[in-house]
């Protein structure tokens, strides 16, 4: 695979980019395991500035924490460091699973790569057909996730919300709103999620759905901007102190 540059369709876009303005609401509900091998994950990729694997291995804790902005810059990081590295590992993550497949992190280190596949599917002359049977690849996986950490476990949401995603691309938008609605089940203030069920509400001409998911969103922002000003006046005064 020469790029992981991102084409996706509009649903897909939009998903991603408010997960990226709801990272900063998110992340007081990460679990203090995933937070810690965020920040680990973090450090050693920074530290090692050409290596992949560790490159890969940041973008994936961010992916299913919901810190997608940094995953996609890490995984720049990774198509600098090797272009051919998701299509090279696909088949070593899909081994690791059938050797563990209790294992949840190989499994979503699977899906991506398979996901990667279809990104940008003309320069990788990866037909349609081909895109599609990634895709549904994916989804399997992230489901499978699902059922191995339960409907209560934090990195469901996520699961559920980018199997939203992949159903979203392809235009299933009432499957995709079933998901997200899953994912909300789990984060009720998952931002992002509110978001892409509003878009998918309006997809299928739900305005009064559309519209309320809107109001929702409103209020988790408000609530968001209102207690980091409360945070950094509450530094404020530690340091007058």
């Amino acid at each position: 695979m020469r790029k992981l540059s991102l084409r996706l369709n509009i649903f897909t876009v939009f998903l991603l980019l408010t997960l990226i303005i709801s990272s900063g609401h998110a992340i007081a509900k990460i679990p203090p395991d995933l937070l810690t091998e965020y920040n680990n994950n973090k450090k050693y990729a920074l530290q090692n500035q050409n290596n992949a694997e560790l490159w890969y291995s940041y973008a994936m804790t961010c992916a299913y924490i919901g810190k997608v902005e940094e995953g996609l810059d890490a995984l720049k990081k990774v198509d600098a460091a090797d272009p051919n590295y998701a299509k090279k590992m696909t088949p070593v993550y899909k081994e690791k699973i059938e050797a563990d497949p209790q294992n949840w992190k190989t499994r979503f280190y699977y899906a991506f790569s398979v996901y990667a596949l279809t990104l940008d599917r003309r320069k990788k002359n990866i037909s349609k057909e081909e895109a599609r049977v990634f895709q549904e690849e994916a989804f399997g996986q992230f489901k499978d996730i699902t059922h191995l950490l339960g409907d209560k476990n934090f990195v469901s949401a996520w699961a559920y919300g980018y199997m939203g995603a992949i159903r979203g691309e392809q235009e299933k938008f009432d499957e995709a709103i079933g998901y997200l609605k899953k994912g909300l089940k789990i984060e009720p203030d998952g931002t992002a999620l509110h978001m892409a069920l509003g878009y998918a509400y309006m997809k299928r001409g739900n305005w009064l759905g559309f519209v309320g998911e809107t109001l929702t969103v409103g209020r988790l922002k408000a609530e968001e901007q209102q207690s980091n000003q409360n945070n950094e006046k509450s530094g404020n005064e530690q340091n007058d102190i």
